[in-house]
């Protein structure tokens, strides 16, 4: 914890306010002149009542955001623990506010040990307006375990109040510390008896800013004698050269912590001066942010400077400028460089850092330092203008792409390399989530992969992140596997590390060799990836990027119920964290999941949503026509689908995005067999499976095919049917294909159907047909009743012999975890607590033994254990939890939109109150099952005010 050493004077009074203050307000604004010993008063008080706190001083360089929640995060470094709080990211500026009052959220929930936030020298922050949205956002909070105490020489707060904020916060300014001219009397008589040091005098005489104290001091009564007695006792003590050096280090930046914690050779200098100043009672303080000086003492260096600085003084500042930068200050260096309008020194520092500023999130900074050279031709340097870009990628990526192409241009001529990857990344970043036209990637690719053959396998930075974005590109523009594959598959070899970005690679990776038909090595790195994952600090984004695509991988591998839970709870908690950036990203997954299950209803609501959205590119208009297309062919609307189909061709033809016009025109080819309109149907389905060979790309291929076996069956050619049916068949089950582009259920239904008929790979079709529950018979071998009293059956037949605690106990645990792909090391943590893992390990495989007996379970179908997760079979397993779930989530989705109709949706309604008998496992007693049997109790409750309100 921070210290300070003890005042001298025990200021009763006023430590008795705001004791008493504490039960009340959790926000002290402390508005007090310079000197008048707020910090002093609340770290002293602290320190002696022995409570736990952080002090935060702010500098100006604190005006970006950035610095600010760094800041935060190094003070709360030094105490124990790691607190895994979130990082401020470029998407996060949008919604600054949202993510300020998320963070002090998780900091009050996770560090439980500090009470007390002090935020000094606030008005040194008042010039950006980021810092005065997280600061206004702070004063709206209602902590609960937190006391924030902001400390300012100005009053900065008034403008931002209403009656709602003012209530809650306790307002402290100058007077409160002013101590009387008869108490300063008082004890200065006093001090005779005390012995104390004309230091110890002077301590308490700057939290006075009293003239009685001045006088005091130094026997005069007006301030021109005080400042002549001061610069006689100044030259005295040290030389002119050394208050030249004073007045520099005073003006040019003020002192402060972070000037004298990293000293060099100049600032030892300055520390020194001080020293000798403050032994001798210069009206120089020590404290634990660096040196105070006294009001006289600025107002002397203020003046001197000015004669000082009136020769030389380019030159001067120049060097002090440089100096600074070298001990690590841009900020600070560049704010003299601009007072001297030394726009070619300001441009040479810039290029050095711009990389830097721009990953570590500083767009304040960045955006300030540009803004210097924003008049002069250094802007136009090409780092400069991919900085620019950059910092409009989010808002303007079409003004972004014409940064980024001219800053290319620059690049390409002078031959910097390093330049023309960093730039052609950003491009692909824009063209796969932003631009408009995918071409804008694609036509830099024969590029990039020169750039790439060129490194001889020594890959930088830039190659890494050049390469990821060229494995994306040749997916979603080119549609060419081949190539996409072998870039993921070169990425896989090299990133070995357990970040954020690695995940992200290995699920794309897993999404492109899904796409080429390469199956289980897709899943091996999807695998890899949630490994990965789960063991890392999660920002926002980061949620955001791993279930954004690993939803996709999700639909690619037909687990569209999983995708849909998925990119729900994954779209509220971004809405939580204000990523709207990514919000139409989210939805469009949710959309495609939803209608691949054949709910057409909550689809058709989410495209509604979609539509509403204020910045719409042609890529997401396209993507839209296309799930329309999809949803009609569902609903058997023949014609709409078509001209659904044909808008979206349209649009991903205007932007070149090849990897989405061949399966939307294989959605046009199923809605022209609708049609009966076989012969059109078949040119256009014949042309994607040529092109899908020659490109390797065998999930289209396969998807094709199927949709070839449909329009054969309608036309009644079984010839042909069986032909390609057998070659489709042959495909899936070779790559171990499990799902179709844009699923549509009823076709993939008749067509895997009509296969067991004809008995062609027979095998592969009734897996296909079990994993997408698509069989004509419904009746599960083994119903799970959990709510009321537990209840097991197996072929109608109730268990009443569990053949011991532990195989009832493990069964319990795989519903109350919902079933579904549960890390057998979960389970064990949870039921063989307490036992090393090797015997823990060996009990579980024993009583699994005997619980797949239990349930006649010989074949392992209806409980499966795959890599080392554990799910039931949705085939022959029913549970009415299960039931329970999906009947919520459509009547929540309703109510949440005001859709929910009383009358056409009671009959669901009804059907949750018969599977509602009673709490989740009413009879067990493990406090882990409390959360979740409290979640369902409030799902219903949720739902019966809203029958109860109708019914009344």
């Amino acid at each position: 914890m921070e210290k300070t050493k003890k005042n001298l004077i025990k200021r009763e009074a006023q430590e008795e306010v705001f004791t008493k203050s504490l039960s009340e307000k959790n926000i002290y604004l402390v508005n007090g002149q310079s000197g008048c010993g707020k910090s002093t008063f609340f770290l002293n008080f602290f320190e002696e009542k022995g409570f736990n706190f952080i002090y935060i001083p702010l500098t100006t360089e604190d005006v970006d955001p950035v610095n600010f929640f760094n800041k935060i995060n190094q003070k709360l470094s030094v105490l124990n623990g790691n607190y895994d709080l979130p990082k401020l990211t470029v998407e996060m500026l949008f919604s600054l506010d949202i993510f300020t009052k998320k963070y002090f959220e998780e900091l009050e929930n996770k560090v439980k040990e500090v009470m007390f936030i002090i935020f000094d020298d606030v008005q040194n922050i008042k010039e950006s307006k980021e810092s005065i949205k997280i600061i206004k956002t702070l004063l709206s909070m209602n902590l609960k375990n937190k006391k924030l105490i902001f400390l300012t020489k100005e009053d900065l707060f008034i403008p931002y109040f209403n009656w709602e904020v003012e209530r809650k916060i306790f307002r402290i300014d100058t007077n409160f510390f002013r101590f009387t001219d008869e108490d300063i009397k008082e004890f200065f008589l006093d001090t005779k008896k005390k012995n104390l040091t004309d230091w110890e005098i002077e301590n308490i005489l700057h939290s006075t800013e009293g003239i009685i104290g001045k006088i005091l001091i130094t026997g005069e009564k007006s301030f021109h004698s005080i400042r002549k007695n001061l610069e006689e006792k100044l030259l005295s003590i040290i030389s002119e050269d050394d208050i030249k050096l004073l007045c520099y280090f005073y003006n040019y930046p003020i002192i402060n912590e972070k000037n004298l914690s990293q000293p060099d050779e100049e600032k030892r200098k300055i520390i020194d001066i001080l020293e000798t100043l403050n032994f001798e009672n210069l009206f120089v303080k020590k404290t634990i942010s660096g040196f105070k000086l006294h009001d006289l003492l600025k107002n002397y260096l203020s003046m001197k400077s000015k004669e000082f600085f009136r020769s030389n003084y380019k030159d001067f500042i120049r060097e002090k400028a440089f100096n600074l930068y070298r001990s690590g200050f841009i900020d600070e260096s560049l704010e003299l460089l601009k007072s001297i309008n030394d726009f070619k020194s300001i441009s040479a520092i810039l290029e050095e850092n711009i990389i830097n500023l721009i990953f570590e999130v500083k767009v304040y900074s960045t955006q300030k330092y540009l803004s210097y050279l924003k008049e002069t031709e250094y802007i136009n340097h090409p780092l400069f203008l991919y900085a620019q870009g950059y910092l409009l990628k989010f808002e303007k990526p079409d003004i972004a792409i014409e940064y980024f192409q001219k800053s290319l241009e620059i690049f390409q001529k002078i031959n910097n390399t390093s330049g023309e990857k960093l730039v052609i990344g950003e491009l692909f970043d824009l063209a796969q989530f932003y631009g408009e036209d995918f071409e804008i990637g694609g036509k830099y690719l024969s590029r990039a992969e020169e750039l790439i053959n060129q490194s001889g396998g020594n890959f930088s930075i830039e190659d890494i992140r050049l390469i990821s974005y060229m494995g994306i590109i040749y997916l979603l523009y080119a549609g060419n596997s081949i190539k996409s594959t072998y870039y993921f598959r070169l990425l896989n070899k090299f990133l070995k590390d357990n970040t954020p970005f690695t995940s992200y690679i290995k699920i794309y990776g897993a999404i492109s060799l899904s796409a080429a038909g390469e199956f289980v090595e897709a899943e091996k790195y999807y695998e890899e990836a949630k490994q990965i994952y789960e063991t890392i600090p999660k920002n926002p984004n980061d949620v955001f990027m791993f279930n954004f695509l690993t939803s996709i991988y999700e639909t690619f591998t037909g687990r569209f119920r999983e995708s849909v839970e998925r990119i729900r709870s994954t779209l509220e908690y971004t809405r939580a964290w204000g990523l709207t950036v990514h919000e139409e990203h989210m939805i469009t997954r949710i959309v495609e999941s939803l209608l691949c299950l054949g709910k057409t209803k909550e689809a058709r609501i989410y495209l509604e949503e979609i539509e509403k959205l204020p910045y719409r590119t042609s890529f997401s208009k396209g993507m839209t026509y296309q799930l329309k297309a999809q949803m009609y062919l569902i609903e058997k609307n023949y014609d709409l689908a078509v001209e659904s189909a044909n808008h979206s061709i349209h649009l991903f033809k205007k932007i070149n995005g090849k990897m989405f016009v061949i399966p939307t025109k294989s959605l046009l080819a199923v809605a022209y067999i609708g049609k009966g309109l076989y012969d059109k149907a078949e040119k256009i389905l014949n042309e994607i499976i040529d092109w899908s060979e020659s490109a390797k790309s065998y999930l289209q291929k396969f998807t094709s095919l199927i949709h070839l076996s449909y329009l054969y069956i309608q036309k009644n050619d079984t010839e042909k049917l069986k032909h390609t049916l057998n070659e489709a068949l042959k495909l899936g089950k070779e790559k171990k294909i499990t799902a179709i582009y844009n699923q549509y259920p009823e076709l993939l239904k008749k067509v895997l159907n009509t296969a067991v008929s004809l008995n062609i790979h027979t095998d592969y079709a009734k897996y296909l047909i079990y994993i997408h529950n698509l069989s004509d018979s419904k009746k599960p071998k083994v119903k799970i009743y959990t709510f009321g009293n537990f209840k097991v059956t197996v072929n109608d037949n109730e268990i009443v012999d569990w053949k011991g605690e532990k195989p009832l106990s493990l069964l319990k645990t795989i519903v109350a975890l919902k079933g579904e792909n549960i890390p057998v090391d979960k389970i064990i943590n949870i039921i063989w607590d307490g036992y090393d893992y090797i015997r823990a390990k060996q009990n579980f495989e024993f009583t699994l033994r005997k619980l797949r007996k239990i349930l006649d379970d010989n074949s392992k179908n209806i409980i499966i254990l795959k890599n080392n997760r554990i799910s039931l079979n949705k085939e022959l397993v029913w549970i009415d939890l299960w039931e329970f779930d999906e009947l919520y989530s459509e009547l929540e989705f309703l109510l949440n939109r005001n859709k929910l109709n009383y009358l056409k949706d009671t009959e669901k309604f009804q059907k949750i109150k018969s599977l509602y008998k009673g709490k989740f496992l009413e009879l067990e007693e493990d406090i882990w099952i409390d959360p979740i049997r409290y979640n369902f109790d409030e799902k219903f409750n949720k739902i019966r005010k809203f029958y109860d309100g109708k019914t009344n």
